[in-house]
């Protein structure tokens, strides 16, 4: 009797340790992935790029999640409805939300046999109907992948350097081992009733008959024809499942220059397919996060994505997807444990229902599959689009031409500036396109020469201290951290050259020997014109700028400043950091930040709603004050520089607020006497004219 208590008590001991080592592992794998990606990904940085999510590819998520929830409670109503079981369907829709709720939420998908749970204690379904329906749905889930997974190898695996045979051969063999199991499961359930009756215990024979039970129910819904059915409703689940964190996947890289039409679907599927399996093992983190991340980053960047890309997007996914199964499931738990979801209420017994006739049937899933193309379809319409430029010029009045003449005669240079217009750079098509490119004008505003304008967009352009050379970005999409590149060019527009990848918003240091650069919207950048000494300025290690974005900086004409948009104190706001020290000062809420020649001062645009206006600070007092918010029609001034000798502002304006939009709004160049004159208006014409500077006159 002693040795048998010994025995059981040694048991518990063993299944607790067992527990307690399983926890420590998935703390473990949790902490440690989680912490890796969070240092080289910090979560502020990764909340504020939340902010610029594409809203249409989100709700096309959404839209999806609820459609593979609609075609996997249709697979199990179908299932229990051949068996003569019928489960009322928002029963069985918030069935459906639980089971997808506690699959997400428990290690290895065990959380998927919460369904039996609740179909059986909660709605009333036979335990032999419960466990054929979820075994049946479990395996043709397991079946589909196969086919799926061989179709993404094949189109994307060669580029991404996968042995496409070897791996192919695999994914045949996972579709015929689950094929076998699906054949014989009639006969695998029956086995296994067989070996439970062995234990004479009286609970173990019910158990054996409702497995032998389950048997005779697979073995049924087999002859009923019902697999091609299943088969179908399977595939529909996965498309929408994987379709709707496609979106999501988009919806992310989409701010860095991604189109839809680019985005390949076979590389995004194998990338989360083998993160959703890594999920699956039994230590794979706390409710999967770890393992789900750290696959999913590996094996994106072995399809090609950026380390940035992959990281971020093997997060993002993840969270919001818990976030949004949680919140659901959590809503459908408290709904269903109402008491109008009784037993009796819930579910009908031997209530048997011909299926449906393979063509009815089709047309059903057709119908539904038709309604959520449509939808997606409808809110990614025109989703790889650039912003539409909605511009329109008009002409000087006769008292406009002639102050801007007798201007014009009074500056001595050119005018440098970007410009959206619509050109057309195949002369054996008829195909247009609105390109930034980089313009040069005289004063008046006449003799406008390019300096450089292709498919792509060069943008920010800033000239070299001698007049001779021209910096600017160039961005191959118009999206908030799409790739872009600093190259160089003359200014006539020859020997245009890469100075640097992974760059934007360049400008000369005041001996034209560097040039300045922000890097991923939080670092300020400097590099030798020849591509050498690369240094990263601001922020400084430890600094207290570092957790927060850095954005358009401006070096000071005596190299010791630098000022800057950054989000501390919301957002926007202007600060300016000592290079050397790296400590920050607050210059005030706004941005686009401009020097005087002098480094004493600077100006900033601020908003004065229902416009802006160009504010100015004095470094060695504090002092803010108004430099100018008046004398013109236009009320949106933007894009401000001080010319090298101090006596004109340069800026940009566009109509009002609601037409405004720095890539596709009509803005007009401006020039303002700093001797107490009203601005005067240079450009008159239907381009979106941006980032004015004074071209210095060439030695």
């Amino acid at each position: 009797m002693d040795e048998s208590r010994t025995e059981k008590e040694a048991g518990k001991n063993s299944r607790r340790w067992r527990r307690i080592l399983y926890a420590v592992l998935s703390v473990g794998v949790t902490i440690g992935i989680m912490g890796y990606l969070f240092r080289r990904r910090p979560p502020g940085d990764i909340l504020r790029k939340a902010a610029d999510i594409d809203r249409r590819a989100l709700l096309c998520f959404m839209v999806l999640s609820f459609g593979q929830v609609f075609f996997r409670t249709w697979r199990y109503q179908l299932l229990l409805r051949n068996i003569g079981v019928r489960v009322g369907n928002i029963a069985m829709l918030l069935t459906t939300i639980i089971r997808n709720l506690f699959s997400d939420l428990l290690p290895a998908r065990i959380g998927t046999l919460s369904y039996i749970y609740i179909v059986t204690e909660r709605l009333g379904v036979p335990f032999e109907s419960a466990a054929s329906s979820f075994t049946l749905a479990f395996l043709f889930d397991l079946i589909v992948m196969a086919p799926l997974v061989l179709t993404a190898l094949l189109v994307a695996g060669g580029a991404a350097g996968l042995s496409i045979g070897r791996l192919a051969v695999l994914a045949v063999a996972l579709f015929s081992l689950m094929a076998l199991i699906l054949w014989a499961l009639p006969q695998l359930f029956g086995f296994a009733g067989r070996l439970v009756a062995r234990i004479k215990k009286s609970k173990f024979r019910q158990l054996s008959e409702r497995l032998e039970q389950a048997g005779r129910q697979v073995r049924q819904t087999r002859r009923a024809g019902l697999y091609v059915r299943l088969l179908v409703l399977s595939f529909l689940v996965r498309i929408c499942k994987y379709g709707a964190i496609y979106f999501l996947v988009f919806g992310w890289l989409k701010q860095y220059g991604h189109r839809l039409s680019e985005l390949s679907i076979a590389r995004v599927f194998l990338g989360m397919s083998a993160a959703e399996l890594a999920a699956s093992t039994p230590i794979s983190g706390i409710a999967g996060f770890g393992a789900y991340e750290g696959v999913w980053s590996f094996t994106f960047k072995m399809l090609k994505f950026s380390a940035m890309e992959a990281e971020e997007t093997g997060i993002v996914v993840h969270m919001i997807t818990q976030i949004w199964g949680y919140g659901l499931g959590a809503a459908a738990l408290m709904i269903m444990i109402m008491p109008f979801f009784g037993k009796r209420r819930s579910v009908e017994k031997d209530v048997m229902k011909k299926p449906a006739s393979i063509p009815a049937f089709i047309a059903k899933a057709a119908a539904a599959v038709l309604v959520l193309a449509v939808i997606t379809s409808a809110v990614m319409r025109d989703t790889d689009a650039d912003p539409p430029a909605t511009l329109a010029g008009d002409v000087p009045t006769p008292e406009e031409e002639q102050v801007r003449r007798s201007i014009a005669e009074e500056i001595e240079g050119r005018i440098l500036f970007d410009s959206r217009r619509l050109r057309k750079f195949n002369p054996d098509t008829d195909e247009e396109r609105w390109t930034f490119g980089v313009y040069t004008m005289s004063p008046d505003g006449t003799d406008e020469k390019i300096v450089v304008d292709t498919e792509a967009h060069e943008m920010y352009p800033s000239a070299s201290p001698d007049g001779k050379l021209i910096a600017y970005a160039r961005y191959r999409r118009l999206a908030k951290r799409a790739a872009s590149e600093i190259w160089l060019v003359n200014v006539d527009g020859t020997e245009a050259r890469m100075l640097v990848s992974d760059g934007t918003f360049p400008s000369f240091s005041s001996d034209g020997k560097r040039v300045y650069f922000e890097r991923r919207r939080s670092r300020l950048m400097a590099i030798d014109l020849d591509g050498k000494g690369l240094e990263q300025l601001l922020p400084k290690k430890r600094s207290k700028m570092a957790k927060y974005q850095l954005v358009k900086p401006r070096v000071s004409p005596d190299g010791k400043w630098a000022a800057f948009i950054t989000d501390r104190k919301g957002r926007w706001n202007v600060w300016f950091a000592n290079i050397e020290t790296g400590e920050a000062k607050w210059v005030g809420g706004g941005c686009e930040p401009a020097w005087f020649p002098n480094s004493s001062k600077l100006v900033w645009i601020t908003q004065d709603p229902p416009d802006t206006a160009i504010n100015k600070y004095d470094l060695a007092s504090g002092k803010r004050s108004k430099f100018h918010d008046a004398g013109i029609a236009r009320e949106m001034e933007y894009f401000p520089s001080i010319s090298p000798d101090g006596r004109y502002a340069f800026f940009s304006a566009a109509p009002g607020a609601s037409d405004s939009g720095h890539e596709t709004a009509n803005y007009q160049i401006y020039v303002k006497p700093l001797d107490g004159r009203k601005a005067v208006r240079l450009t008159f014409d239907r381009h979106n004219n941006r980032w004015p500077s004074l071209l210095p006159e060439q030695k």
